[in-house]
């Protein structure tokens, strides 16, 4: 029995004994679920954490999902598998259905039941469901009717999948109209944004989806998703360049979470990178290199390292090039001084190749060979040494005009620098990858 199917069963049997109940004639308008207030609460953040979860996942869950089911794998493992497969998802479309039929049963016998709020919020996710599944069976045949569109005929193009939303947003702005004081009334808030925000959704709207979040924000500032709302906010401000108004919501961001929640180093990135775009170079650096930091400390305490931390190494090679040219200094010269101010970092290394990497893109051939050597003088057992070596050789060659006797050089250097008599080799004979 597959997870969901067990989350399914869980809906289905305290809806069958709260509607025994209220047939009873036992219902009373203080009373707010047939199994007590404690089992209403493990139900709210139940959902509350499959809410949360998903918003910040299920976009690249569901384009995973999908490239899996295009690729190799995936028909292999249907030609073994794909019966019991689609048996298990018959089980969960088949108990997600019967759960939404007795929700709505009981909508519609007892409507204002003081608990009708909650059942109303369950329901929505149902929907919600649904919609997720549909659009991934339209959006996957969107995608085979492209493979079929001719090159240039417009004519035949299919038309986009959309994510139908719409009972799903019916429910919660019944809950906010009709239920102000429902306990969880910030979990429909954020829902009702989410639906109406993202660029796949049928109700798509960009200001009512940030209003709803605002909303949230102002009304429950210390809510469990007001997080995820500034965030959201931050983003869209973000997008419009309007990062004066960004930033507050990213500070937000931050401080809510404390370094222990799942945007603390989202936040932390996003406001450095609203520095950067802003060229307060100082704070950006600052908030990047917190971030980093973190990232370690995170990485010692789980065994994996921040998703942030590839993009964090970037813009602080991006920022020691741009500074370098503003204040008309060698990018060398501006990493080693801002390191040597911290005391030094273990991540250093990995600044230094990123910034070598960025030096060479940007076709500054001399700066780039001055910490391709620095790397190799600075660490001298690193295993990507001699791969560094013999790309100073390349990039001499790539000058105007090429340097052929600096090339010669590098190259007469790799035997004598990392051979098997080497120092380096000695330091990684157990290396196979070096």
């Amino acid at each position: 029995m597959s997870m969901r199917t067990v989350a399914l069963l869980a809906l289905l049997l305290p809806l069958s004994t709260t509607a025994a109940w209220a047939q009873d004639g036992q219902a009373d308008a203080g009373v707010t679920d047939a199994r007590g207030d404690e089992a209403a609460v493990k139900d709210y953040r139940a959902t509350a954490e499959r809410f949360t979860s998903r918003m910040t996942e299920f976009e690249e869950d569901a384009q995973s999902w999908v490239r899996f089911r295009e690729s190799e794998e995936r028909a292999a493992l249907e030609e073994n598998y794909g019966a019991i497969i689609e048996d298990l998802d018959e089980d969960d479309r088949a108990l997600r259905a019967t759960a939404a039929r007795r929700f709505e049963a009981f909508l519609d016998k007892y409507p204002n039941e003081s608990h009708a709020a909650h059942v109303m919020f369950r329901l929505a996710e149902l929907y919600f469901e649904d919609a997720e599944e549909d659009y991934l069976v339209a959006d996957a045949e969107f995608r085979r009717m492209m493979d079929q569109v001719a090159d240039g005929d417009l004519e035949d193009l299919p038309e986009q999948a959309e994510k139908d939303y719409r009972r799903s947003a019916r429910l919660y702005r019944r809950i906010l109209e009709k239920h102000p004081d429902y306990q969880y009334i910030d979990g429909c808030y954020y829902m009702l944004g989410y639906v109406l925000s993202h660029p796949s959704s049928s109700l798509y709207d960009e200001e009512k989806g940030l209003a709803a979040f605002q909303d949230l924000v102002d009304e429950y500032p210390e809510s469990q998703f007001a997080a995820y709302a500034h965030l959201r906010i931050g983003e869209h401000y973000f997008d419009y360049n309007r990062l004066e108004d960004a930033i507050p919501h990213y500070q937000r961001v931050v401080e809510l979470e404390g370094e222990e929640g799942r945007l603390f180093d989202k936040g932390l990135y996003k406001l450095a990178w609203s520095e950067y775009k802003r060229n307060n170079y100082d704070a950006a650096l600052g908030l990047l290199n917190q971030l980093l930091d973190w990232s370690e400390r995170y990485e010692a305490r789980t065994g994996r390292s921040s998703a942030m931390t590839p993009e964090a190494i970037e813009y602080t090679a991006i920022s020691f090039s741009d500074v370098a040219d503003i204040e008309g200094r060698h990018p060398l010269e501006v990493a080693r001084s801002f390191y040597q101010g911290l005391g030094g970092r273990e991540y250093e290394i990995d600044v230094y190749k990123r910034l070598a990497d960025v030096l060479t893109q940007q076709a500054r051939y001399d700066y780039a060979i001055d910490v391709y050597m620095h790397l190799q003088q600075t660490w001298p057992n690193d295993p990507d040494n001699p791969e560094f070596l013999w790309t100073v050789a390349r990039l001499h060659m790539s000058k105007a005009p090429p340097d052929r006797e600096a090339t010669r050089a590098a190259i007469s250097s790799l035997n004598t620098q990392y051979g098997e008599d080497s120092a380096w080799w000695s330091a990684n004979r157990n290396n196979p990858d070096a």
